[in-house]
């Protein structure tokens, strides 16, 4: 007969004599203690949630007053059919990336354990969100609040949160977070925020930045309240360069240019600015424009230079001295901003691409802002971090085991060891002192050939001529297909065809098709679908709808000409080619090109 030890008595007398009702609390259900995510049991020892739903983000299992019952995280990664560590008092558990279709849940007290029946996949996050001190964001961390939802604008997720007032040297923290849950891409994805301040009270727009695949972050609180000058004294705003200051020697308006230095006593004037992008190496003149004025500017003969070396970030701190009677003088210092570089080196080859197909290289694979990711396939992987030299590095005594899927080991050198069963997809981060190991299996890619649509020029830019601009794209390398929504056509008549995989092969489209434009020339979208269900016959379907003609503000007029595309191939027309939100592009061959812009007419041209 089994027996069972004073500690298991223990916990079951413990478990029947304080019984509650238990609940999956979480991201899920807004950490709710819902009956529809209520556990049944029938000795307090076993307990059964059988429902199907999504499980995402993070989640503990507890009482409706997080009393008796509230247990977290033992360790370890979120896994299916896998019995989970339950810990009293535990951390969250977090599914990071994936999504798990649940359809059964069972947890074991007495063995401290819960186990997740169901299927698992990718989360595809749909929206970002702030989430931060109430003063900011006008709720406390809450990833409900959609007034806080970032929009993607460049290529990064932006918020702006507009006139809120702050107060100097005040710590506001904010972190972001996926799909309006806790966990969801979560960053940080510690219980630690980031944070910001001012140096002076005020009225602020407060600008949030996020980049969800390099994990680069920032915020820019922009000062809306100006300072009043001082009535009794002068004030001075510094001017100069254009290719320093955007305008060449015109202020700004005072208390907005944030070049407008400060004093204390009328004589004595400074100013420091962190962070100041410059462009271009050289020599630049600067001065100084006294009470806002575009003519009394001081050293406006460029007798004041300051050389910059290479292009980059500079700090930038500048003194003026103006004492009744003396010559006033000058000075500005440009410091480098250096930013730290860190690279990962290791057994790396240029087959799976790891730590950039460089082996043991320390300065051979270059981490963006602390960030590595490739998707490797199974096998041994060691690596360490280093500073770009051997001098500085990191290996198995700085990863972070809270932050690190489990199994990785050191080695005799201290490098850092993980072999992936499978194929996976692997993320190293470091931010200066510890590093965060994490892998999740992914299904291995299936290759497909890849067909490019060639043609005669023009309109193709180069004739027959293979250009990864031009590749079908295709999900199962049976139907391919490419869209473009806004082509200039310049010929109403070409011969097109199709290269297989980048090369000159066109088999088994050894045939040129030729499309009619009936038309005419003009703006078309295009789109073109190539279908090999019958591999020996293969099906060209291409579909050209003109566009109808946008109007715009502004035109480039210019000496264009059908065979290059230039001013959409219309010579000296000011409202023969427009520019969309005043862009314009084409691609063109060597030669000599000549324009204005117009706003349609002669009358108003830029040239």
């Amino acid at each position: 007969m089994k027996r069972l030890s004073l500690l298991a008595v223990s916990m079951l007398l413990t478990c029947t004599l304080f019984a509650a009702d238990i609940f999956l609390r979480g991201s899920v259900n807004g950490w709710g203690a819902s009956d529809d995510f209520k556990f049944a049991t029938s000795d307090n020892v076993v307990y059964t949630l059988e429902k199907s739903f999504d499980l995402f983000g993070e989640f503990k299992f507890g009482d409706a007053n997080w009393g008796d019952y509230n247990y977290g995280s033992g360790g370890g990664a979120v896994e299916l059919d896998t019995p989970l560590k339950l810990a009293p008092g535990g951390g969250n558990f977090n599914c990071g990336s994936n999504s798990y279709k649940v359809t059964k849940i069972v947890l074991n007290l007495l063995e401290n354990s819960a186990t997740i029946y169901g299927e698992g996949g990718e989360l595809e996050i749909t929206s970002w969100t702030v989430c931060g001190s109430a003063a900011v964001m006008g709720s406390e961390f809450d990833p409900t609040d959609t007034s806080n939802d970032m929009v993607f604008v460049g290529g990064v997720y932006q918020l702006q949160k507009k006139s809120v007032a702050l107060a100097a040297d005040a710590i506001y923290e904010y972190k972001f977070t996926g799909n309006h849950a806790w966990g969801v891409g979560q960053y940080p994805e510690s219980m630690e925020n980031l944070e910001f301040t001012v140096s002076a009270d005020g009225t602020y727009n407060v600008t949030f930045s996020w980049n969800p695949a390099t994990k680069k972050y920032g915020v820019v609180p922009e000062s809306v309240t100006p300072p009043t000058p001082p009535v009794d004294f002068d004030t001075y705003i510094l001017v100069g360069d254009a290719a320093l200051f955007y305008v060449d020697w015109t202020p700004s308006p005072i208390g907005v240019d944030r070049f407008t230095l400060e004093t204390t006593d009328g004589i004595n004037y400074s100013k420091s600015v962190n962070n100041v992008p410059i462009s271009k190496a050289g020599t630049f003149a600067y001065g100084f424009s006294k009470n806002g004025s575009t003519t009394d500017i001081l050293f406006k003969d460029k007798t004041k230079t300051v050389t910059i070396e290479k292009a980059g970030t500079y700090n930038v701190s500048v003194s003026l001295i103006v004492a009744p009677g003396e010559v006033p003088d000058a000075e500005a210092i440009l410091t480098k901003v250096v930013e730290p570089k860190y690279y990962i080196a290791g057994n790396g080859d240029a087959t799976t691409d790891w730590c950039c197909g460089a082996s043991w290289t320390a300065d051979g694979c270059l981490m963006e802002a602390g960030y590595f990711t490739r998707d490797l396939p199974a096998g041994e992987y060691k690596f360490k971090i280093t500073d770009g030299t051997w001098d500085n590095n990191w290996g198995y005594d700085a990863v972070d085991a809270t932050q690190s899927t489990p199994g990785y080991e050191g080695d005799t050198d201290g490098n850092v060891v993980f072999t992936l069963a499978e194929y996976s997809t692997v993320a190293v981060n470091f931010d200066g002192s510890k590093i965060a190991l994490q892998w999740t299996k992914k299904d291995e890619p299936v290759v497909f050939d890849t067909w490019t649509l060639v043609g005669d020029m023009p309109p193709f830019p180069a004739a027959w001529t293979v250009e990864p601009a031009f590749d079908l794209q295709t999900t199962d390398g049976v139907v391919y297909t490419l869209v473009a929504d806004d082509v200039d056509m310049t010929v109403d008549k070409f011969q097109y065809g199709f290269r297989k995989n980048h090369t000159d092969e066109y088999a088994p489209l050894e045939a040129k098709y030729t499309a009619t434009l009936d038309e005419g020339t003009g703006s078309y979208k295009v789109e073109i679908t190539l279908d090999f269900t019958v591999a020996t016959d293969p099906k060209v379907t291409v579909n050209f709808t003109k566009n109808v003609t946008p109007t715009y503000d502004y035109y480039i007029a210019g000496n264009g000409d059908g065979l290059n595309g230039w001013t959409c191939g219309i010579t000296w027309d000011p409202a023969g080619c427009g520019m969309a939100e005043g862009q314009y592009k084409a691609h063109v061959q060597p030669g000599t090109y000549e324009f204005k812009v117009t706003d349609g007419t002669w009358d108003n041209a830029w040239g």
